[in-house]
């Protein structure tokens, strides 16, 4: 299977396709959570397993809504090692805000064990549960934008079905994958 066929399944909702996709990137994608969150003192309270987790299960929500147009694994590992970088500086702005500076807090000996290399059957439960609600939460008309959009319709072939713009399209599934996003991380 090419690898724009394993993305068009990911869109598609595929189990398959996103755990056949963490078994060829997988590592490659951990070793650069690694190097990311290379700041000592962050790494006593976040572990790149839990970087890792988080990216990647906002990675599969917005890749399910067609949010990303991949075409090689490069361009996958680019994407995938920006959110990585982001998300390392957002947890270190986090924690270095005037009353959590972990440094006033953290012994050595708290500091977490490091990297779990295998996807474990509860991660595995819990990322397709995760995918599971996000839909339950979409309204019938962005199901069927999604929908669309994984049986190959452009933006613009669906901006001109609903007499909208590309831009607006991406745009509004971006919010709404944001704002589930928010509402499945409250739950």
């Amino acid at each position: 299977m090419t690898f724009t066929q394993l993305f068009r399944e990911l869109e598609n909702g595929n189990q398959h396709a996103a755990n056949d996709l963490l078994e060829q990137y997988g590592d490659h994608i951990r070793r650069i959570a690694r190097i990311r969150l290379n700041d000592s003192v962050l790494r006593r309270v976040e572990d790149t397993m839990d970087i890792y987790q988080s990216v990647m299960a906002n990675f599969f929500m917005r890749a399910a809504t067609g949010q990303f147009d991949l075409e090689t694994p490069e361009q996958l590992l680019a994407l995938i090692s920006t959110m990585i970088r982001n998300r390392v500086i957002d947890k270190s702005r986090f924690y270095r805000s005037k009353r959590r500076d972990m440094r006033r807090n953290i012994s050595i000996a708290e500091t977490p064990t490091e990297d779990r290399n295998r996807e474990t059957p509860s991660l595995m439960i819990s990322r397709e549960e995760v995918i599971n609600q996000f839909y339950a939460k979409l309204s019938e008309e962005e199901r069927w934008l999604l929908s669309e959009r994984s049986n190959g319709s452009s933006w613009k072939e669906l901006a001109e079905k609903l007499n909208a713009t590309p831009d607006q399209l991406r745009k509004r599934l971006a919010r709404v994958t944001q704002r589930i996003a928010a509402e499945l991380q409250w739950e």
